[in-house]
């Protein structure tokens, strides 16, 4: 059985007691026991938090959590502090914990690359007595933990450990850094790994009630030692493409200021939409949905998009309209019904850059599509791109990820969308994919920075990829939003879109 696994994160005021019940089970079942040094006996007894301790000591202003999901049930989770100083944002995780059948899996890994993903903190940490918890935290930030950087800024550490309730004492010196915690955990289960006695060596060995204090800082250089890594952190990207694609504010994007004119522009094309059973496929907030339904009162409109946030806005615009229904679903999954137009605007083919899913997502449209129906798609055109982008940023991204430290992060796709500002963004041609890092932050809180990859074509590879669906393509151009009536030259800045028309 494949399990997916989800991850989000949010800020612990917003746990349901449901939540809060489900991680204080996974805690208190899979987080670990007592050792035979507790002062209070309880050798061997599970170590639990009950869901009044997280409620009491968790649920706070700048506490979040990073949760690890398999279907409806918390696998995983990373409880994390995450605030300004003068120096700048840091972050620290106060527990991090994996269900024990769900574990050399990745996913302590994923948990905090969800926390951080690209994000310029000034300094990450957290106390541990794990070897593993510590090689996660290198991993995520791609820095090693070393006793002399975390001495060389010994003023951020104390004043970031000093806002950490459990940490009493430091000790920390050129060959160590620890504290006592006044936490007796069992460890005895990790002494035959050899990474307990390389972290004895590093960062000093461990008397009982103390744990490491581990902290990698934004001055220390990125470690060859973590590529792979990277490269992991850069695919992980796809994990926050949902929640991205729903906290865009498409009322601020100019892009998505035309729909009236898009709406004649196909109409002029394909003919009048009247009687027909449509599907617009990746609706967003359901603009060309509604567009279409409010002139053609004999038409069935489906909105179909994979953010549960996306199709709620379009259901709070849809008013008195009962020609058109919106639903959540992903189109790389089979579509039900049988549609006379399938629409697919701007770029939902190309969200993902694995050109499998492309394929897919194709594929399934030119299954829900009758015989003798049309499909109007648009994708983003690469010809423009690399016309407009800057030679230092056009790589194999495969051989140099590291061009991805010195670019920008912006909130382009929080607010203007403007996603072809050749400022922000690196092209891999070999690959067909574009890399940005956008910033996402909710109310109230500090921004996160994730790589949000899309992929970008030529007309030769998108009327390839519909033809190889089973489409047969009638029209293409190159265009710019809201005049898809006028062909451009395919290296013109403003044709950011290639329209297609094709026919089944």
């Amino acid at each position: 059985m494949t399990i997916m696994i989800t991850y989000r994160s949010t800020p612990t005021t917003k746990l349901t007691d449901s939540e809060i019940e489900q991680c204080s089970d996974l805690f208190s079942n899979h987080y670990g026991t007592y050792g035979a040094d507790d002062p209070k006996g309880r050798f061997g007894n599970r170590i639990r938090m009950k869901p009044d301790f997280y409620k009491a000591r968790y649920v706070r202003d700048n506490y979040h959590v990073a949760l690890a999901i398999d279907s409806d049930r918390i696998v995983g989770q990373a409880f994390y502090i995450r605030e300004k100083l003068n120096e700048g944002v840091y972050t620290w995780v106060l527990q991090l914990v994996v269900h024990k059948d769900y574990r050399r899996r990745g996913i302590a890994g994923r948990l905090l690359h969800s926390i951080w993903g690209f994000s310029n903190d000034c300094a990450w940490g957290l106390a541990t007595t794990n070897p593993f918890t510590v090689k996660t935290l290198e991993s995520a930030t791609l820095r090693h933990a070393d006793p002399k950087q975390i001495k060389e800024h010994m003023a951020l550490v104390k004043e970031i450990c000093g806002r950490i309730p459990y940490i009493q004492e430091l000790f920390i010196d050129d060959t160590r850094s620890k504290a006592f915690t006044d936490f007796f955990v069992e460890t005895d289960a990790l002494s035959n790994y050899p990474l307990l006695n390389e972290f004895n060596m590093i960062l000093g060995k461990l008397d009982p009630g103390e744990e490491w204090i581990a902290f990698t800082f934004r001055d220390q250089d990125y470690d060859e030692d973590f590529i792979e890594e990277l490269k992991k952190a850069i695919s992980y990207s796809e994990d926050v493409l949902k929640e991205a694609y729903g906290r865009m504010d498409m009322g601020t994007h100019s892009w998505a200021g035309h729909t009236s004119e898009e709406i004649d522009s196909i109409e002029s094309i394909i003919g009048p939409m009247g009687g027909l059973e449509i599907l617009d496929g990746g609706c967003g907030h359901g603009r060309h949905s509604l567009e279409i339904a409010r002139r053609n009162p004999t038409s069935r409109v489906t909105g179909m998009d994979f953010s549960e946030s996306n199709i709620e806005r379009a259901k709070e615009s849809q008013g008195d309209l009962t020609n058109v229904e919106f639903k959540v679903g992903d189109l790389k999954e089979p579509v039900n019904g049988r549609f006379d137009l399938v629409l697919c605007l701007y770029d939902v083919v190309g969200s993902f850059p694995r050109i499998e899913d492309n394929e897919i997502i194709l594929g399934n449209l030119h299954e829900c599509c009758k015989d003798g129906g049309s499909l109007v798609l648009s994708v983003m055109n690469m010809e423009s791109t690399l016309a407009i982008a800057k030679r230092e940023n056009i790589v194999n991204v495969d051989e140099h990820p590291e061009v991805l430290f010195g670019l920008p992060a912006s909130d382009i796709m929080q607010t203007t969308g403007n996603i072809f500002d050749p400022d922000h963004f690196v092209v891999d041609r070999i690959h067909g994919i574009v890399y940005r890092k956008e910033q996402f932050a909710e109310e109230g809180s500090l921004p996160s920075e994730y790589v949000i990859r899309d992929r970008r074509f030529t007309m030769e590879e998108i009327t390839s990829l519909v033809e190889s669906a089973g489409f047969r393509v009638v029209l293409s151009r190159y265009v710019q939003s809201g005049r898809w009536d006028v062909p451009l030259d395919a290296k013109d800045k403003r044709a950011k879109e290639i329209l297609i028309v094709a026919d089944k």
